[in-house]
């Protein structure tokens, strides 16, 4: 009698953990897809949604198309891309992405997420992230021109002080020093000082000198461009389309992790007449096994 019990508790306990499984249903383009929408995210002013537009950095915004999901988030954005997109019995849209990237001809880096998109109602849309305890919300674009929610410019505050602790925030981080794979061993090595850097992109063969062109605050990161063209350059470097390279695309991106480690991500030189990507390798992909370059700060 008492292991009959035990087997009607088990297969209880086995029909409601079946119950509790997600159950995916198939992605319908239909007229609520959510596919080529611009959303733009929203607040609670009043007894009214707003789009609040701040002069730091403006308002959240999201487009999901069949290959990319864009979030914006002051004051950073991001192409994530998308592997797979399903829906649930509660009507949420489930996102699975495995990378992202911030500029457009940008090689994604490797990260998976999986996106919880849910509509709440006719106006309402609700976006949720793991590891992200932000719920978000969102209203389609076409809300604000059919004047369902209002829009709310904030102008920008002039005071000295405020502007000063806005400037420290941003660059409250750097990347200054010499950095290498193995401090002992390593010939490629990244130097950072200031705004400027200088990368052995091919030891003996091609140096580059690059600048800062742009930050992100949220995960500590600096983009860079190339700044001028080698002068000293090796037989190889000597063949490549120097002109075409010089432009405001990065070629080089850093994520800074402590004061001793970097995440170093290279792009390749980008070519502004026929707007591909050349030369993707590097020598610090000769000295790691790793798929993410890591380099330490060496004395």
């Amino acid at each position: 009698m008492k292991n009959h019990f035990y087997l009607v508790f088990a297969f209880m306990m086995l029909i409601n953990c079946k119950d509790q499984k997600e159950e995916k249903l198939p992605f319908s383009e239909n007229k609520n897809s959510i596919l080529d929408k611009t959303f733009l995210g929203i607040t609670m002013k009043g007894n009214k949604y707003n789009v609040i537009d701040k002069c730091d950095g403006g308002y959240p915004s999201l487009k999901i198309s069949k290959e990319t999901l864009y979030f914006y988030y002051p004051q950073e954005g991001a192409y994530h891309t998308i592997k797979n997109i399903y829906t649930t019995k509660n009507g949420e849209f489930k996102i699975i992405t495995d990378g992202y990237y911030y500029f457009k001809g940008d090689l994604p880096i490797p990260e998976n997420k999986k996106w919880t998109f849910l509509k709440k109602n006719d106006l309402i849309w609700e976006l949720s992230a793991p590891n992200d305890t932000r719920k978000i919300l969102f209203s389609d674009s076409l809300n604000l021109i059919n004047k369902k929610i209002n829009y709310i410019k904030y102008p920008c505050d002039e005071d000295e002080q405020t502007e000063k602790k806005r400037i420290e925030k941003a660059y409250n981080y750097s990347g200054d020093g010499n950095w290498k794979v193995n401090c002992e061993n390593g010939n490629a090595n990244l130097s950072i000082e200031g705004k400027n850097a200088f990368l052995a992109v091919l030891f003996n063969q091609i140096n580059i000198d690059m600048v800062e062109i742009k930050r992100y605050d949220f995960e500590k990161g600096i983009a860079y461009k190339l700044k001028s063209i080698p002068e000293d350059l090796g037989s190889l470097g000597s063949n490549l389309n120097w002109k075409e390279y010089l432009n405001n695309e990065p070629v080089a991106y850093i994520k800074i992790i402590d004061d001793n480690t970097i995440n170093f991500y290279w792009y390749g030189f980008y070519n502004k007449k026929t707007k591909r990507r050349e030369f993707k390798d590097n020598s610090f992909y000769q000295e790691t096994l790793m798929k993410d370059i890591i380099l330490k700060k060496c004395n």
